[in-house]
């Protein structure tokens, strides 16, 4: 019903990302157009990568009243990019065509159909979009939308059947009253909308009585039936029995006479048969204090005389059998007296309004070190790499297999306005490749804006202007260093330390070390990574004499190491990989290196600040270390093991 009522407002639509894959969600759209929940997935990667933002073409952006921008960010845009890169050579990375239009290669053989499929669907949105804005007669409305149907869903289900059914009857009922009425005008599709909003909100209908799982009912007469469990509400004195008011018009209500229908005496009879009805449970609910002088309320009279009755039979005990089964509720959900647990009928399934009340301990989500695991001893170097850059992640998604919150990218609906950090830095390094390749900055922000990748108009000319500044600053300063080492050659990495096998690339060797730059600033992680690298190298070739990472704000330099001691720390490395699958590791390279280093406040990376999330914000230490501290001794004595060897063979630039 959602999916239909979105399609009838596809003339003022914007046709952005989410809101078609949200179409695609539907089950009776997928049966339709041949997509699983795999394609879907694979659609959703196509869109995210290629830019597509919203708008089926150009021409749909100046219809909206907005500028065209030769369509970038359409779904016609990144439709053609599409198909356009299952068509282009494996060794096209750097085609561009005509049209600066930049092909997307990461498409198989086996997903032409699927892409074929959102092609139709998108079609037929674009065409539906048009045609449902023009004003038609009834009987051409029914024929419309009755096609409109066909082409989007494929009932597959009883409730779908249904929905779909409803629909066509209450076209069919519009189309006999108007000719009835002898209405032959043209009316709108806010007229037609309006009218099937009934249908489409009857598409959830209650399901029949006593169908499955908790049938809610009024008290009527004739359902009567057993049940396990009967809860009463709303019994309140003013409320049950019902009053049955009198119309002015109704002379039998005026003189009654014996044997006339009396609505108390009939809802007096629903009450005993309800009592006779409850087989293991009957519930009684009714306000029992006023809500805003607190006073005592009495409930309705059937429910009193029910009270006086136990009391009266059942007499054996202290208290009346009807303060016994009597419960006092507090007025708001958050009363203390629903968690102190000094009445026991009294408890709460929300511990969020537990005020001041004791809450319940969580248990660390992992208590001890679990069962050593057959690990694969092949391990990448880039693997031990990014190992240490956040080894609570690496816990969670390698050793237990979890997906963790927010690895997922959104949709984006609107096209980008400005480079956010990440994108800013992946333009600026694709900018400072294409220098050290000799390809001119010009070619590179063609392709940029090919991909999408930059904002409409001035904004992404001032965003590549500020982008090809810095790499300029940048590549001054990386040249000294480069001119220094010439000779790069990539260095393979096979290496068999302690039952592993390390293997890896190398791929700036300059025959003393690794020489590697990042445009940006220098983080503990890199230092971590080039040092990594720095022991691989060593341990390949005998000994590493010198290695180097250059950042915009740094340069950080390795001194010489032999082979045989290299070997001995990686050793001590792959080690504390194979711990930190069996216990988390309390290592956090941020933090650890302020405090290997002596920072003063080096405590504030671990908390964080009102403009800086801590690393115990991540999501993953987050969830890993609940309600424990990791910042504790055997987090100093980590961080001491992994960076002290690197703190001596730092060197200060020369």
């Amino acid at each position: 019903a959602e999916a239909l009522g979105w399609l009838l407002q596809l003339p003022a639509s914007r046709l952005e990302a989410s809101e078609v894959l949200a179409l695609l969600e539907v089950d009776a759209v997928q049966r339709c157009f041949g997509i699983d929940e795999e394609a879907l997935e694979r659609i959703r990667t196509w869109v995210r990568e290629g830019g597509i933002r919203w708008a089926a073409d150009e021409a749909h952006r100046q219809e909206l009243g907005l500028p065209g921008d030769q369509g970038l960010h359409s779904w016609r845009f990144g439709l053609r990019r599409l198909f356009l890169g299952y068509v282009t050579p494996a060794d096209g990375e750097n085609l561009l065509y005509s049209d600066e239009v930049v092909p997307y290669l990461h498409i198989d053989s086996g997903e032409l159909a699927w892409a074929g499929a959102l092609q139709e669907l998108l079609d037929r949105l674009d065409s539906w979009r048009r045609r449902l804005a023009a004003p038609s007669d009834p009987v051409q409305w029914r024929e419309r939308l009755l096609e409109l149907l066909q082409d989007f869903f494929e009932a597959g289900e009883e409730e779908g059947v249904t929905l779909l059914q409803g629909l066509r009857q209450r076209l069919d009922d519009w189309v006999q009253q108007t000719r009835q009425g002898g209405f032959e005008g043209e009316v709108s599709l806010a007229v037609v909308r309006e009218l099937l909003e009934t249908a489409l909100g009857d598409s959830g209908q209650a399901r029949g009585f006593l169908d499955v799982g908790i049938t809610f009912s009024n008290l009527l007469p004739m359902r009567a039936q057993p049940f396990r469990v009967i809860c009463l509400l709303g019994m309140n004195d003013s409320d049950f029995p019902r009053a049955q008011s009198k119309l002015s018009f109704d002379l039998m209500a005026a003189s009654p006479r014996r044997a006339d229908r009396d609505r108390r005496r009939d809802d007096r009879y629903l009450f005993l048969e309800t009592l006779v009805s409850a087989r293991d449970c009957l519930l009684i609910s009714y306000q029992g204090r006023d809500a805003r002088s607190d006073k005592p309320r009495l409930p309705a009279e059937v429910v009193s005389e029910l009270m006086d009755y136990l009391d009266g039979c059942y007499a054996r005990s202290k208290e009346p059998p009807s303060r016994l089964l009597f419960v006092q509720h507090p007025l708001q959900p958050f009363s203390s007296r629903y968690f102190s647990g000094e009445e026991p009928p009294l408890f709460s399934y929300d511990a969020a309004w537990a005020i001041g009340a004791p809450q319940e301990e969580r248990s660390p989500f992992v208590e001890g070190p679990l069962e050593p695991m057959e690990l694969e001893t092949r391990l990448g170097l880039d693997e031990l790499i990014g190992f240490y850059r956040n080894p609570a992640e690496a816990f969670l998604t390698r050793r237990l297999a979890m997906r963790l919150p927010g690895g997922e990218e959104l949709v984006e609906d609107s096209e980008p306005f400005f480079l956010d950090g990440l994108a800013s830095w992946q333009v600026r390094k694709r900018l400072l490749d294409a220098r050290l390749e000799g390809r001119e900055p010009l070619e590179v922000a063609r392709r940029l804006r090919g991909e999408g990748q930059l904002p409409h108009g001035l904004p992404g000319t001032l965003e590549l202007a500020r982008a090809e500044e810095a790499v300029e600053a940048f590549g001054e300063r990386l040249a000294p260093v480069l001119e220094s080492c010439p000779g790069q050659i990539p260095l393979e990495i096979d290496l068999e330390i302690d039952g592993w096998r390390l293997e890896g690339n190398i791929q700036r060797h300059t025959g003393e070390g690794v020489l590697d730059f990042r445009v940006g600033r220098l983080r503990p992680q890199d230092r971590l990574g080039l040092w990594i690298r720095h022991l691989a190298v060593a341990a390949q070739t005998g000994a590493a004499q010198r290695s180097c990472l250059v950042a915009e704000d740094a340069t950080l330099f390795l001194g010489a190491i032999d082979g045989e001691e290299a070997t001995g720390m990686l050793g001590r490395l792959l080690q504390l990989y194979r711990d930190g699958l069996e216990r988390p590791l309390h290592f956090f390279p941020d933090t650890a290196w302020a405090l290997v280093t002596g920072e003063a406040k080096w405590h504030g990376l671990w908390e964080g600040g009102d403009h800086r999330a801590g690393e115990r914000d991540d999501p993953a230490v987050r969830l890993l270390f609940r309600n424990a501290d990791p910042i504790d001794a055997r987090f100093e004595e980590q961080a001491e093991a992994i960076y002290a060897p690197l703190l001596e063979r730092m060197e200060e630039p020369s």
